[in-house]
């Protein structure tokens, strides 16, 4: 084969003249499909991004910049986007810009460069498979035009499809032919790939061949039409706020501020797309929902409101995806509980006029407005992903006070809903009379370990044991001795590790979120909207840096678990 070397040095020579800073560039073309001839030219793509005054100034920028020629010995074609364009490229079902994205002939990176990335997996839709039938049918109309077509024009007709079908039936990018083919096992895909680069004198097709070819194309589209049809893609990509808050961050860094990556990165989704089909079957399915003969895939929610909004299962998914639940499903099932289904709803108001009463378990309070009255387990819930969330928001501000003051915020909160969901047992069995000596001592037991084995005595016919022994109350504990360590400040320096807040920030889904699970099993009763929302927590990464004088910094990611 008369493949070629990729010369890096060269190009990334040729990338550093670029006249903006660069996100990243890749090398796309013949080289990226796995059949670049010895004189095939290097097509580089990426994104750049603009001074800040020619984005928001009357006179705009060079939202496109391009570059070709023979340069440093090298034929190569250069073109690069604005962010902005790129990220709304992203968005518009466009198949071509995630390959140049996720290419993996990686000529110039940045970190936004890996965290555009992670995002692009989140904007792929079923939606997809337009981009690569539209472009396969353009790709087949210029290799017909020819009376003897060229071998080249009908590999990227393949590609194409290929790449496409792959796409709906993994929901992975795919560009390489070669690999592609090691699935589809397509058995003339070799044969053409070596005449192509054995020279012009092989790469021309006769009719015999167009017309086996032909066949052989439409009966890939169909296949392509199926893979779309069958597909578990989402029906809208969930992508855009993450693309908006990293272009926001961007703009920083237009402005003139030092590009700082942050250590800490929050993940998008609560749950998998696979677990949240789970989720949504299992609400529909408590709801009173059979599966149609149809498939789940068919159902539709009426909400009855006055927008007259339906859901789709997909957009349902998409939902539990995004929160870890279906609130408006969950708030039902949970009204229903002997426990928790009491002061669900919440209230504020601005008017200073008005007051607000709430009652629980005999307890009553009034507040004046302007005021607010909640379901205490939920606004702590939503403390704790508050917390977590602007924890990782300043990790890129090194002297790292934002950040560790959130994460002390978020132990006390961890702490304070697990309190929270004891005493509403305590408070209900007080109101109904319920009297036993073991009731009487959790009353006013203080010890986290005595009030947890008692409320097994009250509240459970199992013993604690086994749950004094799990994971959930081993993660609890380690959370309540960070808390602890805030609380009494034994020590006279707090130092914070990075690498360990990023631990403790994730312990969450098991220490509190488990835990909590834990205990409603054992007290023979399902979850609750509150519990999934902390069992699901989004992942936190940390990310291991070494810095370099060139702002090209090595970055090392380690998955939150």
């Amino acid at each position: 084969m008369n493949g070629q070397t990729i010369d890096y040095e060269k190009l990334r020579r040729q990338v550093d003249t670029h006249p903006y800073p660069l996100v990243f560039a890749t090398i796309c073309g013949a080289h990226l499909y796995g059949f670049p001839s010895a004189d095939s030219d290097f097509d580089l793509r990426g994104v750049h991004l603009l001074p800040l005054e020619q984005v928001v100034g009357l006179d705009p920028g060079e939202e496109t910049v391009e570059k070709e020629g023979l340069h440093d010995g090298i034929e190569m074609d250069l073109v690069t986007h604005d962010a902005k364009k790129f990220f709304g490229l992203m968005l518009k079902k466009n198949g071509y810009v995630l390959e140049q994205l996720l290419s993996p002939l990686v000529v110039h990176t940045t970190p936004e460069h890996e965290e555009l990335k992670a995002i692009a997996k989140d904007c792929i839709t079923r939606h997809h498979a337009h981009h690569y039938l539209g472009f396969a049918s353009t790709q087949w109309k210029l290799f017909r035009k020819d009376d003897s077509p060229e071998v080249k024009s009908l590999l990227y007709v393949y590609r194409v499809l290929l790449t496409g079908i792959h796409l709906m039936r993994t929901g992975e990018v795919e560009a390489n032919l070669l690999t592609l083919n090691k699935s589809t096992k397509l058995p003339y895909i070799g044969e053409l790939v070596e005449r192509k680069l054995s020279g012009p004198e092989k790469g021309r097709l006769d009719a015999a061949d167009v017309e086996f070819h032909e066949q052989e194309y439409e009966g890939l589209v169909a296949e392509l039409e199926l893979a779309a049809e069958k597909s578990t893609l989402p029906e809208v990509g969930t992508g855009k706020k993450a693309l908006n808050d990293l272009l926001v961050r961007l703009s920083k860094y237009r402005a003139g501020e030092e590009w700082k990556p942050s250590f800490l990165t929050l993940n998008q989704f609560h749950l998998s797309n696979a677990k949240a089909q789970k989720e949504v079957i299992r609400l529909l399915t408590a709801f009173g929902q059979t599966k149609p003969p149809s498939g789940w895939d068919s159902v539709q929610v009426n909400w009855k409101d006055k927008e007259g909004t339906v859901q789709t299962f997909q957009e349902l998914v998409q939902e539990a995806r995004s929160v870890g639940t279906i609130p408006r499903i969950q708030d039902v099932l949970d009204r229903n509980d002997s426990v928790f289904g009491h002061g669900i709803s919440n209230f504020s108001t601005p008017n200073f006029q008005l007051k607000h009463k709430s009652s629980f378990a005999g307890r009553e309070h009034e507040v004046q407005g302007p005021c607010r009255s909640a379901f205490s387990e939920r606004d702590l819930v939503e403390d704790v992903l508050y917390y977590r969330a602007k924890a990782c928001e300043f990790s890129c501000h090194y002297e790292f006070q934002t950040t560790c003051r959130y994460y002390r915020a978020y132990l006390f909160a961890c702490l304070s809903i697990v309190d929270a969901f004891v005493n509403r047992h305590i408070l209900l069995a007080k109101h109904d009379g319920f009297s036993t000596p073991e009731f009487d001592e959790l009353k006013s037991a203080t010890n986290v370990e005595d009030r947890m084995r008692l409320w097994f005595a009250v509240c459970s016919s199992h013993r604690p044991r086994p749950f004094f022994k799990s994971k959930e109350w081993c993660h609890f504990q380690e959370l309540r001795t960070k808390r602890n360590e805030v609380t009494h400040a034994v020590e006279p320096i707090g130092a914070y590790a990075l690498r360990d807040i990023h631990l403790y920030l994730n312990k969450v889904r098991t220490g509190v979120g488990g835990l909590l699970l834990l205990m409603r099993r054992a007290h023979e009763k399902p979850t609750l909207g509150f519990i999934e929302r902390l069992r699901t927590a989004p992942l936190i990464d940390f990310k291991h840096i070494r810095f370099r004088a060139d702002g090209q910094h090595h970055i090392k990611e380690i998955k939150g678990c």
